[in-house]
């Protein structure tokens, strides 16, 4: 293969995976990085033959290249075996975690879930390879175009097509990115920032530094034909979708983009830069004050975060990660940790799973620690710093205006990551790292139209030693891509069984043969879907599900015709089931939802009562706060016939969390005899309700029948009785109501209401 045909095979790739990562929902599916960590470590591949096959490369000299080995030995250590002592030394969070895992082993990984450790590092490194392999790559001015046209391109192309389905809910969403306040927002600021500086150069090089009289000439003279007038089109429609997502961060980073614009415009004195950077300002600003707008109440929650629920959410997740961060501040709980060590930490009372921090650098600091934090800083100011350098050449104001764009989509992403957590998706950490690469090229760089004029210091290996290393490099590359694109495929497959089991889930179908023989499919393609998954808990963790749901079915089918043989096989598919959660387990001993189910397996479908307590209380110590894990030792205890432990479990979950403080109204009744009174009479009606914990309040309500609505008799209090005098109330039927609550109204409240109508009669 010759050299020419290489280069355009390279850049066909590198164009390629910027298309497809974006339209795979936003790459917010897993086979995604994988897809990412195959191409990069294939092309890698390819470059360490070629420079094998010439007996030594050569490549630019740049404190970047470092980046990839130190990346590199930080993911192997924390999957190398360390004694237990220094782990805990390190991370003195992992002691107490340890200790709720029931692990007593001397040896263990830094990482707290070495599979995730080992995917997450993989799909860093890929991002690191592509990176400078694009560095090394000699672009031309044309071939740096392209991938700036694509990407401004994809971004209009998105805006279009979600602003043109936003309201159909019935379209297949599976394989285009959705409108989204994170990895959607996130892409459209960086294209809109791209295509901002594009322009803005363009026409300073067409009006050849003239004043702002003399752009706009330029601009009026090109009319539709020019890229300007299309750039500007693109960027309308772009604006529009970022509108459409009410992103604040995201408004917030393409301010912080246009900013950087207008700061590097301000340098060279381009005033004609000003204008449309000042426009967009200002639009920002007029939505803010449309008062009636979904966006504008957003951003004037921005005020008074505490009336914000999203943003106190944020609050309430990054506080339980800062002590997360507290407990392993050296390494961090390990690449793709996250989620598993939260659980522990985890405050917020809600049912909902949180993947993540809601913040690239928390996210960063959470899982890799300062170490791991180091060194992402170190690779954003490097490459800042070079886009600044770029920015700042004269010679070729299609190159500068390059610059300064990615420049500023580099900024507004880094802004964004404040509160989102865009570049962990592959999507947009590409468009970052790819776009920058290009333009901090030598050939880009240094104003050539491919060859290169800036006067980087080369690096020149050659040697028999050194092509047996390049060899062995190439060999271990095409491996990790060949494991990349194995467990790609894999997650596609596993994706595809569960989107059926989701439809499965949701038939209303009653037929337990046709949902048992489903199932059975499932879990068919889960074990083909299996055979690359190495150590991942999600394959075994699903598939006993799908077991669990499985002997369910077969139960009911047993029970409903009597077959004693139906009931056997439904224990043998509980059996499965929880030997399927215990290898999630075993795979991931800090996974409380994993001992959680093995205890239903156990008691609901083995009838083992102490091997379920066991495995639910394994869930608690690794979980404490969780409601559901509280709730299912509620219902645990209360089955076993131990109500103490079950009522003072109740009190604690009231306590913790007053929507679980659950009232029961248990009566209504009037101081009569029969439901009669006659108009006049002062009725004195009595109500009866409990709670687990705290305090009362009682509301009486009235109406009289055939009325609409209840009238509120009393407001909130803590008396349980109501004195109702008759004498302005005529003849006929009415009705009562009690609303009662916990005090302060932190228990869910519950009705009653008197049973039939009270009737009032003459005297």
């Amino acid at each position: 293969m010759t050299g020419r045909i290489h280069d355009k095979i390279f850049e066909a790739s590198v164009l390629a995976i910027l298309v497809i990562t974006p339209l795979v929902r936003g790459s917010v599916y897993e086979w995604t990085y994988r897809l990412v960590a195959a191409v990069s470590f294939l092309l890698l591949a390819s470059w360490l033959y070629r420079a094998g096959r010439k007996r030594g490369f050569t490549y630019t000299r740049t404190p970047l290249v470092l980046l990839l080995p130190l990346t590199a030995a930080f993911v192997l250590i924390q999957l190398t075996p360390l004694p237990v002592t220094l782990i805990h030394a390190l991370s003195p969070g992992r002691a107490a975690l340890d200790s709720a895992a029931g692990f007593t082993a001397t040896v263990s990984a830094l990482s707290l879930y070495p599979w995730a450790a080992a995917d997450r590092g993989l799909f860093i490194l890929s991002i690191i390879v592509l990176f400078l392999l694009v560095l090394f790559h000699s672009w031309s001015r044309e071939g740096a175009s392209r991938v700036v046209y694509l990407v401004v391109a994809l971004g209009t192309l998105f805006s279009v097509v979600s602003l043109a389905r936003s309201g159909d809910s019935t379209v297949e969403r599976h394989f285009w990115p959705y409108v989204n306040k994170n990895h959607f927002a996130g892409y459209l600021e960086a294209a809109i920032s791209i295509a901002a500086a594009s322009i803005l150069y363009r026409e300073r090089g067409a009006a050849k530094e003239k004043r702002v009289r003399g752009a706009l000439r330029s601009f009026i003279r090109c009319g539709w034909r020019s890229e300007t007038a299309w750039m500007s089109l693109s960027v309308a429609v772009m604006f529009a979708g970022l509108l459409m997502s009410v992103s604040r961060g995201g408004l917030i980073g393409l301010a912080a983009g246009l900013l950087v614009i207008a700061a590097t415009s301000l340098g060279v004195r381009r005033r004609a830069a000003l204008v449309p950077v000042a426009a967009m300002l200002l639009v920002v600003l007029g939505l803010a004050a449309l008062d009636e707008s979904t966006l504008s109440s957003r951003l004037g929650r921005l005020a008074n975060v505490t009336e914000d629920g999203s943003a106190m959410l944020r609050l309430d997740i990054w506080k339980d990660t800062a002590e997360m961060i507290k407990g392993a501040p050296v390494t961090g709980v390990g690449l793709g940790g996250y989620e598993t060590a939260y659980q522990y930490y985890k405050t917020v009372k809600k049912y909902t799973i949180i993947f993540q921090p809601e913040s690239d650098y928390l996210y960063v600091l959470a899982e890799g620690g300062l170490i791991g934090f180091s060194l992402a800083a170190a690779f954003a100011a490097l490459v800042l710093l070079g886009l600044v350098r770029a920015s700042r050449l004269e010679g070729d104001a299609g190159a500068a205006g390059m610059s300064v764009g990615v420049l500023a989509a580099t900024a507004a992403l880094l802004v964004h990551g404040f509160v989102d957590t865009n570049l962990h998706m592959p999507a947009n950490a590409l468009l970052v790292a790819v776009l920058a690469a290009v333009v901090l090229s030598p050939g880009v760089a240094g104003g050539g139209g491919g060859g290169d004029k800036s006067g980087a210091a080369k690096v020149y290996l050659r040697g028999r030693a050194v092509r047996a290393a390049v060899y062995a490099a190439a060999f271990v590359s095409l491996m990790a891509a060949a494991y990349a694109a194995a467990g790609a495929l894999a997650d596609i497959r596993f994706m595809n069984a569960m989107q059926e089991k989701e439809t499965l889930a949701k038939s209303d179908s009653n037929d337990p043969l046709y949902m048992a023989r489903g199932y059975e499919d499932i879990i068919e393609c889960m074990n083909s879907a299996a055979a690359f998954d190495l150590g991942r808990i999600d394959y075994p963790f699903e598939k006993g599900v799908a077991y669990n749901s499985l002997g369910r079915l077969v139960e009911r089918l047993g029970s409903e015709k009597a077959d004693d043989m139906g009931l056997l096989l439904s224990s043998e598919y509980y059996g499965l089931a929880y030997r399927e959660f215990i290898e999630a387990s075993q795979r991931n001993p800090y996974n409380s939802f994993a001992h959680l189910l093995a205890g239903r397996a156990l008691e609901d479908g083995l009838g083992d009562m102490a091997g379920g307590e066991k495995e639910y209380l394994a869930a608690e110590r690794l979980n404490p706060t969780n409601r559901l894990i509280k709730q299912v030792l509620i219902g645990y205890y209360k089955k076993k016939g131990d109500r103490d432990e079950a009522h003072r479990r109740e009190v604690d979950l009231a306590v913790y969390d007053p929507v679980n403080n659950r009232v029961r109204v248990k009566s209504l009744v009037p101081d009569t005899a029969g439901n009669t009174a006659v108009a006049g009479d002062r009725v004195t009606w009595t109500a009866k309700a409990e709670i687990i914990t705290g305090r009362l309040e009682y509301k009486f309500c009235l109406k009289r029948l055939g009325d609409v609505e209840y009238v509120d008799m009393t407001e909130y209090g803590p008396s349980n009785t109501w004195t109702w005098d008759t004498s302005s109330y005529g003849t006929g039927k009415y009705r009562v109501l009690v609303k009662a609550r916990g005090a302060g109204g932190g228990a869910e409240e519950r009705v009653m209401a008197y049973k039939g109508d009270f009737v009032l009669t003459g005297r």
